[in-house]
């Protein structure tokens, strides 16, 4: 797996080939990256007596004593991996570990604070994951509308009374991050080609839209171009409507990003 993960990473174009999952950009590793991650998790063995961790813990399960394992390497081990990936890192979970290191007095163990990618456009602390100058891949030059925001509105609402797809409409606007941070009342939006949306709901399938709407996976793909459409996993991080009929074809409006007059969300 390894091999596969150098393999990619050496063929692959880090600024343009990446992996749109639950509406975060991932680099092209990511898939091998998870593995790989639940492999070191999962396999973990006791550095001090080569054992699997999961067959030590079996036996924890199987005793009769209540003796503490929390400063055991079976538990602090697989933590520190975890803590120092980009995939399983959480602040509370990195402050629980330092935790642990310190009142068992464990040394040997160390945790640097992962690097994550970032948007150039990110806000909030948020993960959101991409690549640098994603931007550059936005269709800022030309908008088949564009739309004035109003007080309260949030992208999901815009999305829904506009039908328009969530992740067209970010990934339109250089204002906006992934989260949707940045939209302020006021603001013109560059606003995508419309569709008949849908909210992704928690039991989504290809096979559940095709029978509402007859749309194949070809289709999703094809009116969701910014979107990587997983049949068996349409579970997003954040809520987002879909195009599941064909864009609507319109005049473009040319753009011009300084139409906004209003400051840029980069830093």
């Amino acid at each position: 797996m390894q091999s596969l993960r150098y393999k990619i990473e050496n063929d692959c174009d880090p600024t343009s080939d990446l992996l749109d999952h639950g509406l975060n950009m991932f680099p092209a590793t990511h898939i091998v990256d998870r593995y790989l991650y639940a492999y070191e998790v999962s396999c973990y063995k006791n550095r001090d007596t080569g054992d699997f961790c999961d067959y030590i813990l079996g036996q924890w399960r199987n005793q009769t004593d209540d003796a503490p394992h929390d400063c055991d390497d079976c538990v602090l081990g697989p933590m520190e991996i975890e803590v120092n990936s980009e995939i399983g890192h959480t602040e509370d979970r990195s402050a629980e570990f330092q935790s642990a290191i310190s009142s068992c007095g464990k040394t040997g163990y160390t945790y640097i604070e992962p690097s994550i990618h970032s948007s150039t456009s990110a806000a909030s602390a948020e993960p959101t994951i991409a690549a640098a100058h994603w931007s550059a891949h936005r269709m800022s030059s030309n908008c088949a509308s564009t739309y004035h925001v109003q007080e309260g509105d949030t992208c999901e609402s815009i999305s829904a009374d506009q039908n328009v797809s969530t992740k067209g409409l970010i990934e339109g606007n250089d204002v906006l991050n992934g989260w949707c941070s940045g939209l302020v009342a006021g603001q013109d939006l560059c606003m995508p080609e419309q569709c008949k949306v849908h909210f992704v709901e928690p039991d989504d399938s290809c096979e559940s839209l095709a029978d509402k709407y007859g749309a194949t996976p070809k289709d999703l793909a094809e009116w969701n171009p910014l979107m990587y459409i997983q049949c068996d996993d349409f579970v997003y991080s954040k809520p987002t409507y879909i195009c599941v009929g064909k864009p609507e074809k319109s005049a473009q409006v040319p753009w011009s990003q300084k139409q906004l007059h209003i400051p840029r969300f980069d830093d």
